[in-house]
């Protein structure tokens, strides 16, 4: 019995799950997609350990005992666990680190996340290697790591929001949510699909005409914000139109009509309606800074 006025009593969090991210397995209609691209979704400023299940292309578990007889490393095995980390747009800034095994037969490792990463918000692209006693890879994984920006590790000289949109900044646009997808009840778009969008309109700004040296940007220095987010949710639209257009099939039993999949047209014009606002704002926005570099000024002694 509750007591009107007396605190209701909240469960405790282990002390241990704090700043420990897992990748998500992505779900169907109930059933693990487990071929899909898996990530770490973390904020920035958050020491983070990633615990991360080994998997082969087909995604199953991958058994590494025969490289960890014990079940676990230590630092008298001859094999090792490496990681890479780059910010996608950046290639020249690999950051590397090592990893432990956790469990052998299921292929559980973990690392702790690098600092230069934790505290830059952006997306990353990430792979695992398994070596052997002759330093040679034999598996190799890889991910995604999806930095959110926050208001931690900003120095004075620097915007405090400088960083690609949150995922859940996206989610709000496009209302995607598990309880408001009342025909779904799941979620649209997974972290992921999210994660690749945010990073097509940066590779399509640096690709677009004119080519302007001096305003090359990354998904961590991207300044455009508002209509990157447009951006953003109109390459999602153009995502789901395939898929729609993919399972589009009417069937009738019984009297009742079932079409719930024919929604790509509807979906490829908010697509269109989205993408064309964004690519006519590259435009101009490009037009207008390349015209800013053909002006100057020239100064000298006697002016």
């Amino acid at each position: 019995m509750v007591v009107i006025g007396t605190p209701v009593p909240r469960p405790s969090v282990p002390p241990t799950t704090f700043g420990t991210v897992e990748p998500a397995v992505q779900t169907w209609e109930g059933c693990p997609i487990l071929v899909k691209s898996r990530s770490l979704v973390l904020v920035k400023g958050l020491s983070a350990r990633a615990r991360w299940p080994l998997r082969d292309r087909e995604g199953h578990t991958v058994d590494i005992s025969d490289y960890f007889p014990a079940g676990v490393s230590t630092s008298a095995d001859e094999n090792s666990l490496k990681v890479r980390i780059m910010p996608l747009g950046e290639p020249t800034q690999v950051r590397c680190c090592t990893a432990d095994c956790e469990d052998a037969a299921n292929g559980v490792i973990s690392f702790a996340l690098p600092t230069t990463v934790t505290r830059k918000a952006g997306i990353y692209r990430m792979e695992i290697g398994l070596f052997n006693a002759d330093d040679e890879m034999v598996f190799l994984d890889s991910g995604i790591v999806s930095v959110d920006r926050s208001l931690w590790y900003a120095t004075c000289a620097q915007r405090a929001d400088v960083g690609p949109p949150t995922l859940q900044e996206i989610r709000m646009r496009i209302r995607d949510t598990a309880v408001e997808n009342t025909l779904l009840q799941q979620t649209e778009f997974d972290d992921e699909e999210i994660a690749y969008a945010v990073v097509q309109p940066i590779l399509e700004w640096n690709e677009t005409t004119p080519h302007l040296r001096s305003f090359v940007y990354t998904p961590s220095t991207f300044p455009y914000r508002l209509h990157w987010i447009k951006a953003i949710i109109g390459y999602l639209l153009a995502t789901a139109v395939h898929h729609y257009l993919r399972n589009k099939l009417q069937t009738s039993h019984g009297g009742l009509t079932t079409d719930d999949k024919n929604k790509n047209k509807e979906y490829g014009d908010l697509a269109n309606q989205y993408l064309t606002e964004w690519r006519v704002f590259v435009a101009r926005k490009k037009i207008e800074l390349n015209a800013g570099q053909a002006y100057g000024a020239v100064t000298g002694p006697y002016y």
